[in-house]
């Protein structure tokens, strides 16, 4: 129970923070209120809560597929013992090395963003070293996560790396916004390869994961439906309307999987043309652009869009 309880109130908190995030986003954009490296720190922070709300697509995988488990067992005839509950819990994320690489690069594509706006915005030499040294990790990650995904080479050459980790080391204690451009151009140009192959097959896979979700919620609805059908006369009117509304929930889930999942699917496409953008600015010297600007407003606009999705599920 307590956990649970923690686990509520975690994700309550998380989606606060996204919530106002989101609105701190909104007002720096309309108002072009942006530091002298432009909007590459509003970028990363609209990228970053994005990849925040990608994160529920693949955790809703797996509460499905728990809710389902749950269900046929409790509609079935066994007994359970002691040992199975650890089975029934598990879901798909602790057994499954593909659901498993997909989060990783979720959270990599997260850490990415957040590191980049630090980059930015950093005002102490360490909040510089820190950023990069977080840059650094998450990028030979985008490699072995998709070496792993796909076979592939994602195309960071250390060389670059190397490059990178020399341009970060002239911005100085002093802090030099000349220098530190250059590193994020450097930067933003490394990962951008990588960043176009990662969301390509995340958006081309994301819209695939309905069907699983749609069968496992299919499966519990049934199983509702059929109790109330056996059971509804014996409860009493709040608990029979109680149980309704809790069917009825169980069914806008379930027909609401797909455009949630394609909605997913569309706004990891929105991030890669963003950092496409962002990388066609910082090549040309410009860390402010109207282009950038507009799609920063759409990122903004996907996250808040799955937020009250997600939050309606």
């Amino acid at each position: 129970m307590r956990k649970e309880r923690y686990r509520f109130l975690k994700l309550r908190e998380g989606a606060l923070r996204l919530k106002f995030g989101l609105i701190a986003i909104s007002i720096v954009v309309l108002l072009g209120c942006v530091s002298t490296t432009g909007h590459v720190g509003v970028f990363s922070k609209a990228a970053e809560e994005l990849a925040a709300q990608l994160e529920t697509g693949y955790q809703l995988v797996e509460t499905s597929k728990i809710r389902k488990d749950i269900t046929d067992e409790a509609a079935g005839p066994s007994q359970l013992s002691e040992n199975d509950f650890g089975n029934l819990f598990k879901g798909l994320l602790k057994g499954s090395e593909h659901y498993t690489i997909r989060m990783k690069m979720i959270k990599q594509l997260r850490a990415y963003s957040k590191a980049l706006g630090e980059l930015s915005s950093a005002n102490f030499r360490e909040g510089i070293d820190n950023a990069s040294k977080e840059l650094h990790g998450v990028l030979t990650g985008f490699t072995k996560t998709y070496k792993k995904a796909s076979g592939k080479d994602v195309g960071i050459k250390e060389r670059d790396m190397r490059i990178f980790a020399t341009l970060v080391d002239a911005i100085g204690t002093g802090i030099s916004e000349r220098k530190r451009k250059k590193a994020i151009k450097k930067v933003v140009e490394i990962a951008d390869p990588a960043i176009q192959k990662i969301c390509a097959r995340l958006s081309k896979e994301l819209p695939t994961l309905a069907d699983g979700v749609e069968k496992n919620l299919n499966t519990v609805e049934t199983e509702m439906k059929n109790y109330y059908i056996k059971k509804g006369k014996s409860l009493d009117l709040l608990r029979r309307i109680q149980y309704l509304r809790e069917i009825q929930q169980v069914h806008l889930q379930t027909t609401s999987a797909k455009a949630f999942f394609n909605k997913l699917g569309k706004s990891v496409d929105s991030l890669a043309k963003a950092h496409g953008v962002l990388r066609k600015a910082v090549n040309q010297k410009k860390f402010t652009t109207k282009e950038l600007i507009d799609q920063i407003k759409e990122l903004v606009d996907f996250a808040r869009s799955l937020r009250e999705f997600y939050k309606g599920l």
